[in-house]
């Protein structure tokens, strides 16, 4: 389905608020096509790692590339999409660890509790 041109208006004016948004806070801004191949180190630098941790990452197949010459060209969407991946993961790990930490919380708060009680029941009998 089609977008609208009054959905596609507001969207092309929240992209371009977006980017003034961020250049005004002092970020750059770098708009790429999708069919775009990266270089290693432009792939390295998307995912804040250096270049050889993303010749490692890539010789891993966790990223399809090509080989056209001698160098290595990666996808820009490939590499979107791992990103987008990892951010997945990660806050799946999150949750995980949120949760264990609300468990581990409630095992030492009953445990506090409890130790509570026994020294209260003894101070009790010593009456």
């Amino acid at each position: 389905m089609l977008n609208s041109p009054a959905k596609s208006y507001q969207q092309s004016l929240e992209l371009i608020i977006d980017v003034l948004t961020q250049l005004d806070n002092g970020n750059s801004v770098s708009i790429t096509p999708i069919q775009t191949e990266l270089t290693t180190q432009e792939g390295a630098d998307m995912l804040h790692m250096s270049r050889p941790s993303f010749i490692k990452l890539l010789d891993s197949e966790a990223i399809h590339y090509s080989r056209p010459d001698n160098s290595r060209k990666i996808s820009f969407i490939e590499l979107y999409n791992y990103k987008n991946r990892q951010e997945e993961a990660r806050l799946a790990t999150l949750a995980e660890l949120s949760v264990l930490d609300q468990n581990l919380i409630w095992v030492i708060n009953s445990k506090i509790c409890g130790d509570f009680y026994l020294l209260l029941q003894k101070y009790i009998v010593n009456m």
